[in-house]
């Protein structure tokens, strides 16, 4: 598996996996919206086909997963995407990776958890105010619980 950044070639690919997994490229986290496709990429590639995508933002002192989407489960990708983002982050000289989750997330409270991400804080209502902003959210997600927080995760970096 190759993980890369991405390119001006990715570009549709990008908007295309953003439109059907995300309903769109404006993605919200902590009462902000980041337009994803605008944003930095990484491409996962297995047997030169594309296998995931993961969009982040960067700040002064760490970088932000936007989004991460994997095209095959079970076969690592998600992981891979990962384990780059953090080596970006050292790289760049970042101290931490951190992403929002909401709240009905179960699958992602698992995945992130488990790769060493602790949760840090929780946005109360701010998917009910994303969804105010801009109509047409789903209300309710996993197991019918309803979308209500954002949940605050990071993952605090060792320098070198």
């Amino acid at each position: 598996m190759l993980v890369r950044l991405a390119d001006e070639g990715d570009k549709d690919w990008i908007k295309m996996i953003l439109d059907e997994h995300w309903g769109g490229t404006m993605i919200a986290s902590m009462d902000q919206w980041h337009d994803a496709a605008e944003a930095y990429a990484l491409v996962a590639e297995i047997d030169e086909k594309p296998a995931g995508l993961l969009t982040f933002r960067a700040e002064s002192y760490a970088l932000e997963i936007l989004t991460l989407n994997t095209l095959f489960e079970g076969r690592g990708v998600g992981t891979q995407l990962l384990q780059a983002i953090e080596n970006l982050a050292s790289q760049w000289g970042r101290k931490r990776v951190w992403l929002v989750l909401s709240n009905d997330n179960l699958d992602g409270l698992r995945f992130y958890q488990k790769r060493g991400y602790v949760l840090t804080g929780i946005n109360v209502e701010a998917r009910i105010r994303a969804r105010a902003e801009r109509p047409g959210g789903r209300e309710t997600g996993q197991q019918d619980i309803p979308i209500r927080d954002e949940l605050l995760f990071a993952k605090f970096l060792e320098m070198s």
